[in-house]
């Protein structure tokens, strides 16, 4: 069913008594998330599909109806659940990497020392940034910028970032 699940939204609160629900995108752009079918929802370990058809754009995202979801008290199942597709359905790219690729990777500054691995993405409403696990445990973020991310290879981000513990 689902090899390689990752997230490309998640559901928000309800919106309305005939079940429709708040949707925000992970994908960029925000509506690319319609392109993507079919769309995954996990409970208990399993991931089971769902369809869903666009009501309208909302503030930071949009509303949609889940297919034979009419009913409020049923679209409360899904709020604040994460929307998953399977990897494989994105198509290959030719140069770059999507976001997802990141996480995992090692990170090294120009020094060649080790700082890490990619734990997470996230955005500050300024830039994208790396969390970085520090072999120490510690965490701490990179911006991903041209000024600070050298290079990124299969296996390794190298970045222009001073060593701290």
């Amino acid at each position: 069913m689902i090899q390689k699940p990752i997230e490309i939204g998640k559901f928000g609160k309800t919106n309305g008594l005939k079940g429709h629900i708040h949707l925000f995108s992970f994908t960029d752009p925000v509506d690319n998330i319609f392109t993507y079918n079919p769309w995954f929802i996990k409970t208990d370990d399993t991931f089971s599909a769902i369809e869903a058809e666009l009501i309208r754009p909302a503030n930071n995202g949009f509303i949609i109806a889940i297919d034979q979801v009419d009913d409020i008290d049923v679209a409360k199942s899904f709020v604040d659940k994460l929307i998953y597709i399977d990897r494989t359905s994105l198509p290959e790219l030719n140069t770059g990497f999507y976001w997802h690729d990141l996480v995992g990777k090692n990170v090294v500054n120009i020094d060649g020392i080790d700082l890490g691995s990619v734990i997470e993405i996230n955005h500050n409403g300024a830039q994208d940034l790396l969390l970085i696990a520090k072999p120490n445990g510690k965490k701490f973020y990179i911006p991903f910028l041209d000024q600070f991310i050298i290079d990124v290879t299969d296996q390794t981000i190298k970045v222009d970032w001073d060593h701290a513990d």
